[in-house]
């Protein structure tokens, strides 16, 4: 729902907006995690990871003591970038040493691959989905899915066997 003289609003805002508050602050820390090379560096990033925030209290679990010394030179830098960022109230970093796994780097972009039908295909669909359906622009964007999906499962395996 749109406000008097406001725009659209972006659907993470609003999810966020209308959960409680703990779901929010849990949805934020995500998106730190996701971005933490961003905010500290690359290097940095890679071998340290923001695990919790506790009262305010930023915890970064740290490789090696090295990275946990140039994580806590760069507290007030990396504070003062969180609240500017996702307004979190961060008001101090506590460095521990540990070990995790980071599974996605914020500077690796996934790869995706377009698919393209031919319109043959998307004619063919078209065909079946306008008896069904009324509307045309419906019967069409379906057939366009329909094809796409065709021409990424060429099997014809969806899962749903025995439907």
């Amino acid at each position: 729902m749109r406000r008097a003289g406001r725009g659209p609003e972006k659907i993470d805002t609003l999810i966020v907006r209308t959960l409680p508050p703990s779901v929010g602050i849990a949805m934020t820390m995500s998106e730190i995690c996701y971005l933490w090379p961003s905010v500290v560096g690359v290097s940095l990033g890679n071998k340290s990871y923001p695990a919790s925030l506790e009262d305010g209290v930023l915890v970064v679990t740290c490789q090696t003591p090295g990275v946990a010394k140039m994580i806590n030179m760069k507290g007030g830098t990396v504070t003062s970038e969180i609240r500017r960022r996702w307004g979190l109230n961060v008001t101090r970093l506590r460095v521990v040493l540990g070990s995790f796994v980071r599974t996605v780097q914020a500077s690796q972009s996934p790869s995706f691959k377009m698919i393209y039908p031919s319109q043959d295909s998307i004619q063919t669909y078209f065909n079946s989905t306008s008896k069904k359906i009324d509307r045309r622009d419906v019967a069409q964007s379906l057939a366009c899915l329909m094809a796409v999906y065709a021409r990424r499962f060429p099997d014809g395996d969806d899962n749903r066997k025995g439907d």
